[in-house]
């Protein structure tokens, strides 16, 4: 079986190669995949006027009759070419499977030893393993889960399934997602627009398909527009995030890391294209969870998206967040108070309130909502303690004595003991040392 997997490898190369040369070679002639869709349209349109222009009404007419018929074919062409794209990667992806055989075998065997013990439950990727999850839409695939998720403790983390591709498989598969890199960008948001949706299915399915949207976030042309596509897809489905399906919940997750991740590599263009998702991600978090089978994916997207914008470099974005600030502050204080001392939940809400990205001076109105989270930090472990005292410390260093003091009184004696607490113990002592 493994020489006829090695055969199956390098007979799926041997025809990315292939189609790769034939793209080069469309893109160097006459068609849709050099010359985009618009120029086509715009060439008809000059057509029509010139010869509106020097030929009379009844001319103008007849030439335009033809010339009609001439964009009508033009529409064909794009059509037909678009379907032949969107073919060769549907049927690529389904392809792009046997580099996620692996993974499969770790799962069977996992399904094995729970069968083993006497568990009559399907895998949790059953439906996906037989293929037919292409054909169903993300909410049929996320809802349809149900029982995926009861069985979940052998379910790899969809960071742990791509770290099991070698790097041969992953080669193999950013040259077949090289094939649509260098496609005219009108031509690709045309063709991701409408096949996003099969290859979040595909995701979901297999994680080689995700190593395929990292080349595309990667590549510098084309990554604003497939954020802007993946985005919109996410953002319309956020009520899916909370679902028990464990294999969904935790790919859109990783798809929204990825998008977020992609504004360090190129800021200036993809800062605009996540402006617009900011404030629907945020009160999407606050409004959601409260009818959520599973809550606490809405926290993680909220903790990964202030991460990625942090530090002070996206003035836009951090416009986006003050309208909605003095919301979040709030509702994650009132979380606090309904959460275990020291459960990950608590320190989920302390880290997202110490990491709200605003500047300090927006901040000022609402510095007495910190002062819990504050506490519950320093009260922590090591990275919330270090969060905590660079708070305190950003605080102490540029607000007056007169506007600080009354806020901090209330939590004072809090404070105090767990500063002299970390003073006490040497490891805390290195460990938090400037």
């Amino acid at each position: 079986q493994g020489d006829k997997i090695k055969e199956l490898r390098f007979l799926l190369r041997s025809l990315v190669t292939g189609c790769k040369n034939v793209i080069y070679g469309l893109k160097r002639c006459d068609s849709m995949l050099g010359v985009g869709m618009e120029p086509q349209t715009n060439a008809v349109k000059t057509e029509d006027a010139d010869a509106a222009g020097a030929k009379g009404t009844t001319e103008s007419a007849s030439g335009t009759s033809v010339i009609s018929e001439a964009a009508m074919q033009d529409a064909e062409l794009v059509g037909f070419e678009l379907d032949l794209l969107a073919s060769l990667f549907r049927e690529g992806l389904r392809a792009c499977r046997i580099n996620d055989i692996e993974r499969v075998k770790a799962e069977v065997a996992a399904d094995s030893k729970s069968d083993s013990k006497g568990d009559d439950k399907l895998p949790s990727d059953t439906t996906a393993t037989n293929g037919t999850s292409g054909n169903a839409s993300c909410s049929d695939s996320c809802e349809s889960g149900d029982g995926s998720n009861s069985d979940s403790s052998h379910v790899l983390s969809r960071e742990a399934q791509i770290k099991m591709l070698d790097r041969e498989d992953k080669e193999q598969i950013e040259q077949f997602a090289n094939l649509f890199v260098g496609l005219d960008l009108t031509v690709f948001h045309e063709l991701f627009t409408s096949q996003f949706d099969y290859a979040f299915n595909a995701m979901i399915e297999h994680c080689t398909a995700i190593s395929c949207v990292q080349v595309f976030v990667a590549s510098d042309p084309n990554s604003p527009a497939f954020i802007s596509i993946m985005l919109r897809y996410l953002c319309d489905r956020l009520d899916l995030l909370g679902s028990d399906n464990e294999v969904c919940t935790s790919t859109m997750l990783h798809l929204f890391k990825v998008a977020f991740l992609a504004l360090a590599l190129y800021p200036e263009a993809n800062e605009p294209v996540l402006q617009p998702y900011v404030q629907t991600i945020i009160n999407s978090a606050l409004s959601i969870p409260k009818n959520a089978k599973n809550p606490k994916n809405y926290f993680l997207l909220l903790r990964a998206l202030f991460r990625s914008i942090g530090g002070g470099r996206y003035e836009s974005l951090y416009k986006e967040v003050f309208p909605v600030l003095q919301n979040l502050l709030e509702t994650l204080n009132s979380a606090l108070g309904f959460t275990k001392l020291a459960s990950s939940m608590q320190e989920l809400f302390v880290e997202i309130c110490l990491t709200v990205p605003v500047r300090l001076s927006v901040l000022l109105p609402y510095l007495s909502l910190l002062m819990k989270p504050l506490v519950f930090a320093l009260e922590s472990g090591p990275e919330l303690v270090s969060q905590g005292l660079r708070t305190l410390e950003l605080c102490i260093d540029n607000l007056t004595r007169e506007f600080l003091d009354p806020i901090l009184t209330p939590v004072m004696d809090e404070i105090m003991s767990s500063l002299w607490l970390h003073l006490r113990l040497p490891s805390s002592a290195s460990t938090h040392a400037p």
